[in-house]
């Protein structure tokens, strides 16, 4: 088993040993059921620009058409709409399990901290290896926490 992100699945290479025989689930849940870490995609228009007009026109016409992103080579949205659309189409069958997770009661956004990515390195992800070797879950969410609180200090 491996994490993988959703819009990834379609960019496995056809000549890959394992091209047709990666499924897709929800992400794993704890009591609080399947949840996920969504990364925020934002788009701004900032106060001093000169063309304002212009950049709200773009940030809408991105937003209302988020779903022409899934056929760039990246293959990444940042709406559920967007998914929705493709979801039932063959080669997105990762958009279901995805749209399940992100419509999770404990999905949560990434928190307003700038060592998010340092804690997703350092502790986040060892952690989730040790777990899924069978590690001790309680201790090691224990071990996180106060290494996550470390790190915010």
């Amino acid at each position: 088993m491996t994490q993988f992100w959703a819009h990834a699945y379609r960019q496995i290479p056809k000549d890959s040993p394992v091209y047709g025989k990666v499924g897709t689930a929800p992400m794993i849940g704890g009591s609080a059921g399947v949840a996920g870490v969504p990364g925020p995609w934002y788009l701004s228009v900032p106060k001093a620009t000169k063309n304002t007009d212009a950049a709200k026109k773009f940030v809408k016409c991105a937003f209302d058409h988020n779903d022409l992103a899934i056929q760039s080579t990246l293959g990444l949205a940042a709406r559920i709409s967007a998914f929705q659309k493709y979801q039932d189409q063959p080669g997105y069958e990762s958009f279901k399990p995805l749209i399940e997770t992100l419509n999770a009661p404990a999905t949560a956004t990434r928190p307003p901290t700038a060592k998010w990515q340092q804690i997703v390195d350092t502790v986040l992800v060892p952690m989730l290896q040790k777990a899924v070797a069978g590690g001790d879950s309680t201790a090691l969410l224990a071990d996180a926490k106060s290494k996550i609180q470390a790190l915010i200090k």
